[in-house]
């Protein structure tokens, strides 16, 4: 069972699951993601812990274990349960032990992953326990698109291409490199033809407006059929301000 976001109402769905099983403990299963902040999976299973009671267990199975996870972990009141083997059989082993009530994960949208994580949540099932995975991949959405879309689809031209242009990616170098979409379709695509064709609810703006239509004027926008949050969306965040929250990671990340 798949939750499109870390949020209360995904909370109350697992407490209905977990309603009979007297508070059972749930499990935090950390992947890649070795971060408390902005963890869809811990942040559900901290809310379930404060409406029902129920106890959190975090887990890792390893090859080499995160000392930062570990500490982060300390710093607010929980522990971390190490483990060495076959994640599918040491989770069901750790939910039996325990009695668990549920199990939480983060996806990580690559194949091998998700298969795993299917081995998981069926073995689960079948011995009683609760299972969610949430989108805490940090590039979910363009990483699953290009696994499920292009016929094509291959590691190397994924992480080690598009992703490192963007500076998003395993190797990417300089860290500091965040792309920047509109500086880019500026350089590109100066007259918006590209846009044109794949974003239509566009095409009326003029070279100057299509890249940012939210720039443009009211009367721009009225005479292209662009109504802001509408037609087309407003900007999810400031790029401006997107980099520098992501530089000030990156920061206190090369400092710890």
């Amino acid at each position: 069972m798949s939750c499109p976001r870390a949020d209360l109402t995904c909370a109350l769905r697992v407490d209905r699951l977990m309603a009979s099983q007297s508070a059972s403990p749930c499990i935090v299963w950390f992947r890649d993601d070795l971060r408390l902040s902005d963890h869809p999976a811990l942040h559900a299973a901290a809310e379930t812990s404060a409406a029902t009671g129920a106890p959190q267990i975090c887990l890792y199975v390893f090859d080499q274990v995160s000392s930062a996870l570990q500490k982060g972990l300390n710093a607010i009141g929980a522990s971390l349960v190490l483990r060495k083997g076959a994640a599918a059989q040491i989770i069901f082993g750790l939910a039996r032990a325990t009695t668990a009530g549920a199990v939480f994960w983060n996806e990580i949208t690559q194949a091998p992953h998700q298969a795993l994580a299917e081995e998981v949540a069926t073995g689960l099932g079948e011995i009683g326990v609760a299972s969610k995975s949430f989108p805490g991949d940090l590039l979910r959405s363009p990483d699953r698109w290009f696994w499920d879309t292009p016929v094509d689809a291959d590691a190397g031209s994924n992480p080690a291409n598009w992703q490192w242009v963007a500076g998003s990616g395993t190797d990417a170098a300089p860290y500091f490199r965040v792309f920047n979409p509109v500086l880019q379709g500026k350089k590109f695509d100066p007259d918006g033809a590209y846009i044109r064709r794949w974003v239509p609810e566009l095409a009326g703006l003029p070279p100057t407006r299509i890249h940012h239509p939210w720039s443009a004027a009211p009367l721009e926008l009225a005479s292209a059929g662009v109504e802001l949050g509408k037609t087309y969306p407003h900007p999810i965040i400031d790029h401006k301000a997107g980099r520098e929250r992501a530089l000030a990671a990156y920061a206190r990340v090369r400092n710890t």
